[in-house]
């Protein structure tokens, strides 16, 4: 009986993680793409230099040319996916763990073409680390009986 109370406190303990890491980085991406859709070229903030570094990329001439791309590229990659999964997290649905752990897997991939095209800085460490974390707390519960 005891063991079966401390399990469901560990669960419940790791849906509010999933919902945390799930918001944090949906809110997050999506205020991020929209920044990038009110400033496009990024002067305002002094990242307008950064838009050099996609250059290496395939159809750079057409596609990277201001943030607006980039910008959506991070509401569909990493802003919605994480909002959709935090609703299926608050409503406690089965699915939301693994869904998680593959969102994780997704950041730390799009953290590490950051790293490819841009120098190393610190956000984008922290950010790789959060992807870490979110897909080891999706993991972790989808293995934790219901």
């Amino acid at each position: 009986m005891m063991k079966q109370t401390v399990m469901k406190q560990k669960t419940s303990r790791g849906w509010g993680k999933l919902l945390f890491w799930n918001l944090f980085i949906g809110i997050g991406a999506i205020v991020g793409s929209v920044g990038m859709w009110i400033d496009p070229s990024r002067k305002e903030m002094g990242l307008a230099e950064q838009l050099t570094y996609f250059q290496v990329l395939p159809f750079a001439n057409y596609l990277f040319q201001d943030f607006v791309v980039p910008g959506v590229a991070l509401m569909l990659v990493n802003g919605l996916p994480n909002l959709f999964v935090a609703w299926l997290a608050w409503r406690k649905r089965p699915i939301a763990a693994p869904l998680n752990a593959c969102l994780g897997v997704i950041l730390m991939l799009w953290v590490s073409l950051q790293f490819y095209l841009f120098p190393l800085n610190p956000v984008s460490t922290l950010y790789l680390f959060f992807g870490f974390t979110q897909a080891l707390t999706g993991w972790r519960l989808s293995h934790y009986p219901n």
